[in-house]
């Protein structure tokens, strides 16, 4: 019922002649759509941002070569227990020598995670640098078209 229900939502459902197909009309006398909960978040467009992210190279990082030159630098992570099925998520501020974790429960991955580090490591009104680990977190957050509400709001 749940595959029915995620395709149907997605505009991903294909009806046909078959019987099978007629879980559709099962499901919606049982349960109304808009009662159901749905994973489904709607893309929008940020062109307006007030950070930028770089992405120095090897040799760079080697060398010694990043200026870390902002108010307040951070460092994120996030991981994953797969023994326990347990997410989090991690933030250190090096410039007040604080640390910061949060658990995500069971159904977060660790890129979930990534970007929710990067996301709690920004939320002061200062000049801040973020040190992540994860180039796909780093490279989603400057990607134009957002799949995810950044302002925080639930």
């Amino acid at each position: 019922m749940l595959s029915c229900f995620r395709l149907q939502v997605n505009a991903q459902w294909v009806s046909s002649a078959c019987s099978h197909t007629s879980i559709k009309n099962t499901l919606q006398k049982i349960v109304s759509v808009y009662h159901k909960q749905c994973d489904r978040i709607i893309p929008r467009y940020m062109f307006d941002r007030n950070y930028v992210v770089e992405i120095p190279n090897r040799s760079d990082w080697i060398g010694n070569n990043v200026d870390l030159k902002d108010d307040i630098v951070c460092y994120t992570d996030g991981s994953r227990m797969e023994s326990r099925k347990l997410t989090g998520a991690g933030v250190f501020d090096e410039t007040h020598n604080k640390h910061h974790m949060f658990q995500l429960g069971k159904q977060a991955t660790v890129y979930q995670a990534e970007v929710y580090a990067i996301l709690l490591s920004n939320s002061v009104n200062r000049s801040i640098t973020i040190c992540s680990d994860s180039q796909a977190a780093l490279m989603t957050c400057q990607q134009p078209r957002q799949h995810q509400d950044w302002s925080g709001k639930p």
